[in-house]
């Protein structure tokens, strides 16, 4: 079980740092939440495996009905809850915090981020996505340092396969707030992936959305181990950073579902402040950040 770091860093709460970056907050570190799993999932179902059966170079009908898909409630130890509805065929994903929502679809797999507030739509092709930078998604901070993992797990359960990628810690690092400072040790990170659709790639618009690398799999956790206790007494725990809240298995009627409205004014290609226009401000990121941590 994961321990608060009110624990982890008593008498003195636990902050992040902050850092502004392109006009948004970069976070630099972790929040830490208790009753999470060893890979950051809570309330977790068993779900089947759900790889695509079809060739992807099929185009997609538009008529295509009853598509297998999973929905993830996920969430950002800052930007809050988001929620992922992926399938073989599409992925629809909705921020909350940041007020849009992504689609991408068989065949080209064109990344739309859609305004409903505004009618806007703004789209980049999935080349340009997988090197785009998420302004929204601050704890870039950390996962802007990872490129190739130093270890790679792949092991199979009920879900089918998952993956945990391996990368080096940060080591002894400062974190704080407004003038005060705490050091903690992170010994290593760890992404969690799991193969729901092997032949799609779902698995990285997803993982650019969170900025982390495209690896196998889609994402649902990232964790800090970290280096806790006096020098007699040390130990090690961890903190999570991206959690999956809970997800399920579940049948979507029409492809269509998976594709953006129509007669949506062109915002042209995604860029920062398309994205960015929902965020709130730095008084309510840090009462979240406390929020989190009183779960």
């Amino acid at each position: 079980m994961m321990t608060s770091f009110a624990q982890l860093l008593k008498p003195k709460p636990f902050l992040m740092a902050a850092l502004l970056q392109s006009g948004c907050l970069v976070v630099s570190q972790f929040v830490t939440a208790s009753s999470v799993s060893a890979e950051g999932t809570i309330k977790q179902k068993p779900l089947p495996n759900l790889t695509a059966k079809t060739s992807l170079k099929t185009s997609l009908k538009p008529s295509q009905k009853n598509i297998a898909a999973v929905r993830l409630l996920q969430e950002s130890a800052v930007d809050g809850k988001f929620e992922v509805v992926a399938s073989a065929v599409g992925v629809r994903l909705k921020s909350f915090k940041g007020g849009y929502e992504l689609f991408s679809a068989a065949p080209d797999w064109q990344v739309y981020a859609v305004r409903a507030d505004a009618k806007e739509v703004a789209h980049l092709s999935l080349a340009q996505w997988k090197k785009f930078y998420m302004p929204s998604f601050r704890m870039a901070g950390v996962t802007a340092n990872f490129k190739l993992p130093s270890k790679t797990v792949v092991t199979t359960d009920a879900q089918g396969k998952k993956y945990q990628y391996f990368y080096p810690g940060s080591g002894l690092t400062s974190s704080g707030w407004s003038g005060w400072t705490e050091k903690s040790d992170v010994l290593r990170y760890i992404i969690t992936a799991r193969d729901y659709f092997d032949s799609s790639p779902v698995g990285a618009i997803v993982s650019r959305y969170m900025n982390l690398p495209v690896l196998k799999g889609m994402p649902i956790s990232l964790i800090s181990v970290l280096r806790v206790g006096k020098r007699e007494d040390q130990r090690e725990d961890q903190a999570w950073t991206i959690r999956t809240i809970s997800n399920h298995p579940e049948t979507i009627a029409d492809s269509s579902y998976f594709q953006p409205p129509a007669k949506l004014k062109d915002a042209g290609e995604i860029n920062s402040q398309f994205l960015s226009r929902g965020i709130r401000g730095l008084a309510d990121d840090m009462s979240e950040m406390l929020d989190v941590r009183a779960k």
